[in-house]
C-alpha cells in the first residue's frame, strides 16, 4: 500500500514539475540506461553542463571547437551521460545545432535499442529507438544540406541509417561524401 501511494505521489510531483516548465516534460519519461564505460572526453563535464542548462550557444561552440573525431567522441559521451530529451528546438537554431541534435538523438535511440540482438528488444524500446532515429535523420539531413563538409553529421547519419536498415540511403550518403574527393 505505502509503495503504491509513494509511487503515485512521485508521479504526481513529476507531472507537476513537467507542467511547470522547470524541467522538460520529456526528461521525466522513462530513461534507458547509458553506457558509461568509456566516457573520458576531457570536455565531457562542460558539455553535460551546457546541455543540462540548455546553453545552446555554449554547447555548439564547444562542439565546433573540436576536431571532427573528437566532436563525435564528445557527443557520444554527452549522450551516454545525459537524460533523453527531445526538446532541442533552441539548439537547432545554432551553427552546427542540427548536427548536435541529430547526434544526441541517434545516441539516445541506440540507448533504447541496446546492444543485444533484435529479438531481445521490447516493442516499446523498439518504437522509441525508431522514433529517435527518424528524428535524428531529419536533423542530420538538414545539417548536411547546410554544410556538405560536415563530417560529424555524415558520421551520425551513417549510424542512423544503419539503425533504420536503410541500405540504399546509406549507400547514397556514402557516395555523396565521396563526391569530389577523387
Amino acid at each position: 500500500q505505502n509503495g503504491v501511494a509513494s509511487r503515485r505521489a512521485i508521479l504526481a510531483f513529476a507531472g507537476a514539475l513537467g507542467a511547470s516548465g522547470l524541467v522538460p516534460a520529456s526528461a521525466l519519461e522513462p530513461q534507458p540506461p547509458g553506457d558509461r564505460r568509456l566516457n573520458t572526453h576531457p570536455d565531457l563535464a562542460a558539455g553535460q553542463e551546457h546541455l543540462a542548462a540548455r546553453r545552446w550557444s555554449d554547447l555548439a561552440a564547444l562542439i565546433r571547437a573540436q576536431t571532427p573525431d573528437s566532436a563525435c567522441v564528445l557527443l557520444d559521451d554527452i549522450a551516454d551521460q545525459s537524460l533523453v530529451d527531445r526538446d532541442l528546438d533552441g539548439l537547432t537554431n545554432q551553427d552546427m545545432g542540427s548536427t548536435i541534435a541529430g547526434a544526441l538523438l541517434v545516441n539516445w535511440g541506440w540507448r533504447y535499442r541496446g546492444t543485444g540482438v533484435a529479438s531481445t528488444v521490447s516493442e516499446d524500446m523498439g518504437r522509441a529507438f525508431e522514433e529517435h532515429l527518424r528524428l535524428a535523420r531529419t536533423q542530420l539531413e538538414a545539417a548536411i544540406a547546410v554544410n556538405r563538409d560536415d563530417g560529424v553529421a555524415f558520421d551520425f547519419l551513417f549510424r542512423t541509417l544503419k539503425g533504420l536498415s536503410d541500405v540504399a540511403a546509406a549507400q547514397a550518403a556514402l557516395l555523396a561524401t565521396l563526391e569530389g574527393v577523387a
